[in-house]
């Protein structure tokens, strides 16, 4: 058995929609988000340690591959251990899975990451009706209310 497992798929749509729902997967997998950083198209996730493992790094990797399509690359490996008993392309399958899912569901305004028009940080998320709290300072996330 391996220690890791990449995958990539390519989905229609905004490069900025593709992204927001990566990171919105990684919330609705319960998996920790380290960093996130639309400009260089890399999220940093992690599932916790429970009674089966240690826990697992994944890192999600975004590539505009054309104006209405991304590609995303995804990289489950054991933070400690030398099998990983399938939990890697589990990991891989939920993250997709889920993926395809938000993306597949009628959404309401883009959305994307913008300047923050507070000056506070260097990026805020703009839902496409209103700014969120949600932040970003050099890719890594953080939550701030206006």
């Amino acid at each position: 058995m391996a220690i890791s497992k990449t995958e990539s798929h390519v989905y229609p749509g905004n490069y900025d929609n593709v992204f927001r729902a990566v990171c919105d997967t990684a919330q609705a997998e319960a998996m920790t988000v380290s960093v996130a950083d639309p400009g260089s198209g890399f999220v940093k996730m992690s599932s916790g340690a429970n009674l089966a493992t240690w826990g697992e790094n994944l890192e999600v990797r975004l590539r505009a591959v054309a104006a209405d399509a991304v590609e995303v690359t995804v990289t489950s490996a054991l933070k400690f251990g030398l099998v990983d008993w399938g939990k890697n392309s589990t990991n891989v399958e939920r993250v997709f899975r889920r993926l395809s899912e938000r993306l597949a569901a009628p959404s309401g305004p883009t959305g994307s990451w913008q300047r923050d028009p507070s000056g506070r940080h260097q990026l805020r998320w703009w839902d496409g009706g209103r700014w969120t709290e949600n932040v970003s300072d050099g890719g890594r996330p953080g939550v701030d209310a206006l």
